[in-house]
C-alpha cells in the first residue's frame, strides 16, 4: 500500500509554524494556481517557531503525496474564519494532528499544533506528550507536559471557556504520566474533573497493570458500569478493551472482561455497545485469534440488525464489520458484505442529506482498500470528494475535504493527477458563505 518515495520534495500549502510538506515532482506543476500557492509558502522550521520545543524528535519517512494530503487537509481546516468558526476549525485541525501522530510524524504534528488557536492547542500538546511517553521518550514527553500545563492554565483563565476543556487537557497529561510511571501528580490532575473525563486515566493504567491488580481493577470498572453516567460508562468500556488486550493470554481474565462488556447491553446506546464489541474483535484479531474475532463480529452483526439505523449511520457500521470479517479470514464474505453496504448506500443516497454522504462513503472506500481493491477504493474516494463539495456552504465542504485527505493519507492512497486537481479546485472554492 505504500510507495517508495523518490520524489523531489517542494513546499505546498505550508503554514507558518508548520513542518514542511512534501509534494511530488510534476504534480500540478503546470498549474498557474500551484505557482501562486508556492509564492505564498512560508518555510518556517518548527525550532524557530517555538524555540522551547526544539527537541530531537524525528519524523518517519513518508511518501511525498501523503505529506501533501496531510498539508492540504490542514490548510482546508485552516480556511475556516476564526470568527465565528474557531470551534469547527480547531477540531478539524486537531484531526490532522492525530493523523500525523498515527503516521509517526511528531514534528509535522507539532508544527500544526502551534497554528491551533483555541484550547485544542493544549490538547494537542498533551497528545504529543502521550505520544512521546508511548515511544519511551521521557525527556520530550515531560517538555510537552510543561507546555500543555501552560496551555491548560491559559484556558482556565479564559472567562468564556468551559471547565471540561481544561479537564480534557489535564486528563490527557495524566495518561502520559501513567505511561511514564509518575503517579505523583495524577490524582491532582484528575481531581474535580467533569464526568466525561472521569475514568480515562484508567484506560492508560490498564496498559501497564500488574497481574495482581487485575481483579481489583475489574471490580472498580464494574462499579463505574453500574453508574448513571454514560460518559463514565463509555470510558470504562474503553478501559475494558485495554484489559482485554493486556491479559489476552489469560483465558479466564479475557472471559471476565468480555462478560463485563456484555453486561452493558441494553443499558447503553446500541452505537456504544457496537463500538465496544468491535473494539474487542479488533483486539482479538491483533492477537491472531480469528475464532474469537469472528464470534465478536457475529455478535456485533446482531447489534446492527436489532436497530433501525439511519442510512448514513448503517453504512459505516456495515463497512467496519466487513473489514473485521475479511481480516478474520472470511475474505469472500467480507467483500460481499462491503458490496452489499455499497448497494445499500446507492439505494439510500437520496435519503441522506448531502453533508453526510461523504462521511458514509469514506468508510466504504477504506474497507475496499483494506481488501486490496484499490480501484473500487479510488472510485469511492472520488465520489466522496464530489459529494462533499455539493453543499453551498463552505463549512461542510472544508470538513469533508480535510477528512477525505486524512483518510487517503492514512491508508497510503495516491489520488492521481485528476483527483488531486479536483481537490485543489474545491480548496480554492472554500469561501463565504460558511
Amino acid at each position: 500500500m505504500k510507495m517508495t518515495s523518490s520524489l523531489t520534495r517542494i513546499l505546498c500549502f505550508a503554514l507558518p509554524l508548520a513542518a514542511p510538506l512534501g509534494v511530488g515532482t510534476g504534480l500540478l506543476a503546470t498549474s498557474a494556481c500551484t505557482e501562486a500557492r508556492s509564492a505564498q509558502t512560508v518555510q518556517a522550521p518548527v525550532e524557530e517557531a517555538h524555540p522551547r520545543t526544539a527537541l530531537p524528535l524525528t519524523d518517519q519517512p513518508l511518501e511525498a503525496y501523503r505529506e501533501e494530503l496531510l498539508g492540504l487537509a490542514f490548510r482546508a481546516a485552516s480556511k475556516f474564519p476564526l470568527v465565528p468558526h474557531v470551534k469547527n476549525r480547531s477540531r478539524a485541525q486537531q484531526a490532522v494532528v492525530d493523523a500525523c501522530l498515527e503516521l509517526d510524524r511528531p514534528l509535522q504534528a507539532r508544527g500544526y499544533i502551534e497554528a491551533i488557536e483555541n484550547w485544542r492547542r493544549g490538547a494537542g500538546l498533551a497528545d504529543l506528550a502521550f505520544y512521546c511517553a508511548e515511544k519511551g521518550d521521557a525527556a520530550d514527553a515531560r517538555t510537552f507536559l510543561e507546555l500543555a500545563e501552560e496551555a491548560a492554565a491559559s484556558t482556565e483563565q479564559d472567562e468564556e471557556a468551559q471547565g471540561w476543556r481544561t479537564d480534557r487537557i489535564r486528563v490527557r497529561m495524566a495518561q502520559a504520566l501513567v505511561l511514564l510511571g509518575d503517579e505523583e501528580r495524577i490524582d491532582e490532575l484528575e481531581a474535580g474533573v467533569v464526568d466525561s473525563e472521569l475514568g480515562k486515566i484508567e484506560v492508560a493504567r490498564a496498559r501497564t497493570l500488574s497481574e495482581e491488580a487485575f481483579d481489583e481493577q475489574l471490580a472498580a470498572l464494574d462499579d463505574v458500569i453500574l453508574s448513571d453516567s454514560m460518559d463514565r460508562v463509555r470510558n470504562a468500556l474503553a478501559a475494558c478493551n485495554e484489559l482485554f488486550g493486556r491479559f489476552y493470554a489469560n483465558e479466564a481474565r479475557r472471559a471476565a472482561t468480555l462478560a463485563q462488556v456484555r453486561s452493558t447491553r441494553g443499558k447503553v446506546p446500541a452505537q456504544v455497545f457496537f463500538d465496544a464489541l468491535t473494539g474487542l474483535a479488533d483486539t482479538a484479531l491483533e492477537h491472531g485469534d480469528s475464532e474469537q474475532g469472528l464470534a465478536l463480529v457475529e455478535e456485533s452483526q446482531g447489534v446492527v440488525e436489532s436497530v433501525r439505523w439511519l442510512p448514513r449511520a448503517r453504512v459505516p457500521l456495515s463497512a467496519r464489520l466487513a473489514v473485521l470479517r475479511y481480516r478474520a479470514g472470511q475474505q469472500e464474505q467480507g467483500r460481499n458484505e462491503a458490496l452489499a453496504a455499497l448497494a445499500f448506500y446507492d439505494e439510500s443516497e437520496t435519503a441522506i442529506v448531502d453533508i453526510y454522504r461523504a462521511g458514509a462513503l469514506r468508510p466504504l472506500a477504506e474497507a475496499f482498500e483494506v481488501m486490496d481493491d484499490r480501484e473500487t477504493a479510488l472510485t469511492l474516494y472520488r465520489r466522496a470528494i464530489e459529494e462533499g463539495a455539493r453543499n453551498p456552504n463552505a463549512r461542510p465542504r472544508a470538513d469533508d475535504l480535510s477528512a477525505t485527505c486524512i483518510s487517503m493519507a492514512l491508508l497510503g492512497i495516491e489520488p492521481g493527477d485528476a483527483l488531486r486537481a479536483r481537490m485543489y479546485q474545491i480548496f480554492d472554492g472554500l469561501e463565504s458563505p460558511w
